[in-house]
């Protein structure tokens, strides 16, 4: 009985080691792969940026680091888009009001904004995309009026996984490293590439008790910055 017992508490040990191994090895992988989801979006993103072909359509707004321990830095520029796709966007209370020959100019791009939000109602706190669409050329007077500049088209959750986002744009000027940025304040200063570390949080699911806390996964990359 002693035998008997001593070989199934061996087997037991093992089974349940065997079992944390996997638990461990599934979990990274998948927080490998949601880890490539996101950055593969960003360099999307990123890669697209569009200033205009004099440098002053669109922009790059770099916020961080973020204060109150907000874990993710805030990410928000201007994409190329086609003017097809981004009529496309827009509200259909708009479409109807204008025809070929009173519709205004339509900008160059569309905005991207990568943002912390907080858990509110049903949606869970996680690093969220909202895509706006920016419909016209707006004069001043129409800005005095309140005439909107862009219109929210959707806001989606990217991952509740992330634990910390960080950003940092190389200032070719300077040949150096800053964790912001704004075109808008200096549109002299050319934006080469945005460095992006990316740090998401496992479940625990790898062993027990102490074993079994969560574990943080680094990942990084450089993103170069697209059309300028």
């Amino acid at each position: 009985m002693v035998f008997v017992t001593l070989v199934a508490s061996g087997i037991v040990i093992s089974i349940s080691t065997c079992l944390n191994v996997w638990n461990r090895a599934t979990e990274a992988a998948e927080i490998n792969q949601e880890a490539r989801a996101i950055l593969d979006m960003l360099s999307r993103d990123v890669q697209m940026t569009y200033l205009g072909l004099d440098g002053k359509a669109g922009y790059v707004l770099g916020e961080g680091p973020p204060a109150g321990g907000q874990p993710v830095d805030t990410l928000e520029l201007a994409t190329q888009s086609s003017s097809i796709s981004r009529l496309g966007l827009l509200p259909e209370e708009r479409l109807p009001k204008w025809d070929d020959s009173e519709r205004p100019p339509v900008t160059d791009y569309v905005v991207v904004r990568y943002e912390w939000l907080a858990q509110e109602g049903e949606a869970p706190a996680g690093l969220y995309r909202t895509v706006s669409v920016v419909p016209t050329a707006r004069t001043e007077d129409e800005l005095e009026l309140g005439e909107p500049t862009a219109y929210e088209v959707s806001t989606e959750l990217v991952s509740t996984a992330v634990a910390r986002l960080r950003y940092e744009y190389y200032d070719s000027e300077g040949q150096s490293w800053t964790s912001s940025w704004d075109t808008l304040a200096d549109r002299g200063r050319a934006l080469p590439a945005i460095s992006v570390k990316l740090t998401l949080r496992d479940a625990g699911r790898g062993g027990r008790g102490k074993r079994a806390q969560k574990r943080d996964h680094v990942f990084e990359t450089t993103i170069p910055v697209g059309a300028s």
